[in-house]
């Protein structure tokens, strides 16, 4: 299955190894207007990496030693945020067994009294929808690591309202009062705070300087009582997107009469460098589109995107065109091509080929699904969703045989697995497994044939010779 044509093509689109025209759309459109109404938006995707860890002696045991961690989440912050967002969970997933997700809804109030002006009452309300918010729309990038690490949402709000964080809090308003060093820290923090939060903003009255330098070292003494509860119950390893020196100064031991549970905190501050572009559902919500498996785990939260499964199940298992490929494949087969190929993974909305395209290469979907999108992303980096692809659809194909550039883009509509076949790789298995290459050589044929015979304007006939040259 491919989203290559030339001159013509209404075909289906899609199945199971089946052959998609990217010039299918109006036929995708009229069969189910949900695919044509579905258009993807390139974003770019950044990888994680462990920057620093405080104090020093636990940089080469934090990971590995520890096998729980707590994901600091600061609301508003762009750190925390869509692609940046998904990268440190998928770095937490390949590195820890159970991470706490932790809200700071609490204290959220904090920064809109800052940019807002609003009242206390008006900005707690909103801090603690923002943090629901959050959860219900961060959770599909969660939800696909949940069999690889066990992920548990936390609101610092619900802390809160405990006795310990009450006793805590009055502990470190008071260190604030008293320790120089503490008092230091916390107010270079406020002012560093005010910076990131207004940017750019107008000059404002002292008195209302005033105002929200003490919002800010309420933030921070705060959240300082929050961790201190949370250590306590055994959560001893924080990860930021960034670093807050804060609490690196007090891991160090720079405030010995800080609570010990604070003081034995490990602080890994994480870098989140660009990578690959990805394609996200819009500029609102700049996330890939995954489809699950199935329900979820943890917090009873499913992942909230049953309708997408169904839809995607239903275009998956329709429409077939012709048998499916590779079907008669044993598993002498298959473990025989494995050795002539590369397996590869995608994540969700990473790009396989791309519209113009002529790099001889046959991809072979082994799990999860692709999306064929149409349009021209360079330009305004905007495609349109035509067709959906399931296991063992063949991609590439006339690319691959006969040099013609793509006319369409590729990508993973979900995390998926795929094999890459190379013609050198093909030339080998036709020298060495004959049996093997005239079987797929027999597919790829009646995928280039098409179900109703055109094969001859796509520049082949059905038996002819299609090894790649």
């Amino acid at each position: 299955m491919k989203i290559e044509t030339h001159d013509d093509a209404d075909k289906a689109p899609l199945s199971h190894g089946a052959y998609a025209s990217t010039d299918a759309g109006t036929a995708a459109m009229e069969k189910d207007s949900a695919i044509g109404e579905v258009t993807r938006v390139g974003m770019r995707r950044y990888r994680a990496s462990l920057a620093a860890v405080t104090p020093q002696s636990k940089r080469n045991t934090v990971i590995g030693d520890e096998r729980r961690c707590v994901l600091a989440i600061s609301l508003g912050s762009a750190n925390s945020e869509g692609a940046k967002f998904a990268a440190c969970i998928r770095w937490i997933a390949d590195h820890f067994d159970e991470c706490a997700l932790l809200v700071a809804d609490g204290i959220y109030h904090h920064t809109l009294q800052v940019v807002g002006d609003i009242s206390l009452g008006e900005s707690r309300a909103r801090a603690l929808q923002a943090g629901r918010d959050f959860m219900t729309q961060y959770e599909r990038v969660v939800a696909p690591h949940r069999k690889r690490c066990h992920f548990e949402w936390q609101l610092n709000s619900r802390m809160m309202e405990g006795q310990r964080f009450r006793r805590y809090l009055a502990d470190f308003q008071h260190l604030y009062q008293q320790n120089e060093v503490y008092g230091a820290l916390v107010d270079e923090f406020s002012d560093q705070y005010l910076h990131t939060v207004l940017g750019r903003r107008g000059p404002i009255s002292d008195d209302q300087l005033a105002i929200k330098r003490q919002c800010g070292r309420e933030y921070l003494v705060e959240e300082c009582a929050i961790y201190t509860v949370m250590s306590e119950e055994g959560w001893r390893v924080f990860l930021y997107p960034g670093a807050i020196k804060t609490f690196e100064q007090i891991a160090e031991g720079r405030v010995p009469e800080a609570p010990a549970a604070l003081r034995q905190l490990t602080i890994a501050a994480l870098r989140l460098n660009r990578g690959a572009m990805y394609f996200a559902d819009s500029d609102a919500a700049p996330f890939a589109a995954p489809v699950y498996d199935g329900p979820s785990s943890g917090n009873g939260t499913g992942n909230g995107n049953g309708d997408v499964n169904a839809r995607v199940n239903a275009r998956v298992n329709s429409d077939a065109v012709g048998q499916d490929i590779l079907a008669d494949f044993g598993d002498r087969d298959w473990q025989c091509l494995l050795s002539y190929t590369t397996r590869r993974r995608y994540l969700a909305g990473d790009m396989l080929v791309c519209d113009g395209n002529d790099q001889r290469i046959l991809y072979i979907l082994l799990r999860g699904n692709l999306e064929v999108l149409l349009g021209d992303w360079r330009q305004n980096h905007r495609l349109r969703q035509v067709a959906i692809l399931g296991p063992t659809s063949l991609v590439g194909v006339p690319t691959f045989v006969h040099g013609h550039p793509q006319t369409g883009t590729v990508a993973a509509l979900g995390d998926c697995e795929v094999l890459v076949l190379h013609p050198k790789q093909f030339a080998r298995m036709q020298n060495k497994d004959p049996a093997l290459a005239a079987a797929l050589q027999s597919d790829i044929g009646r995928l280039l044939q098409g179900p109703h015979g055109d094969g001859a304007r796509h520049g082949t006939r059905h038996g002819a010779a299609l090894s790649p040259s």
